[in-house]
């Protein structure tokens, strides 16, 4: 043989501890609960959405996709209901919660459209005026 290597078995050790230490440390950071600013932002939300009687899309951290309306807000928990069926959920369980803009996609790139050219159009009208 060429090479001869000394400490291979120690190698193969510390290689299989670093992937212990992956493996776990990455089923830690997936089991983690939403700290307590997100979910008194998502309280927020939700009671934003009870009084304006929003339509809303709900994701949890199981990966569940849900939408409809808030109908009851509790202290721990929130009910969604679409179509006559009611979900409770719990404030920690959600991810995100959102409402459609009322504004389309469509109006609002018209009124960026505008904005830009009135915004052109009055920096070559200063530009100009500057100049004569």
């Amino acid at each position: 043989m060429l090479f001869e290597f000394r400490g291979v078995p120690e190698l193969k050790k510390s290689i299989a501890g670093l992937l212990v230490f992956a493996l776990l440390a990455s089923g830690v950071c997936a089991s983690q609960t939403p700290d307590r600013k997100h979910t008194d932002a998502i309280r927020k939300k939700v009671s934003s959405c009870l009084e304006n009687s929003r339509h809303v899309a709900v994701q949890t951290y199981d990966g569940r996709q849900l939408q409809g309306s808030v109908s009851e807000a509790g202290p721990e928990f929130f009910a969604l209901t679409f179509q006559g069926n009611s979900t409770a959920l719990n404030y920690t369980d959600v991810k995100s919660i959102k409402w459609p803009s009322p504004i389309s996609k469509p109006v609002k790139d018209i009124i960026l459209a505008t904005s830009i050219t009135a915004g052109l159009v009055l920096f070559f009208v200063l530009i100009g005026g500057l100049r004569g």
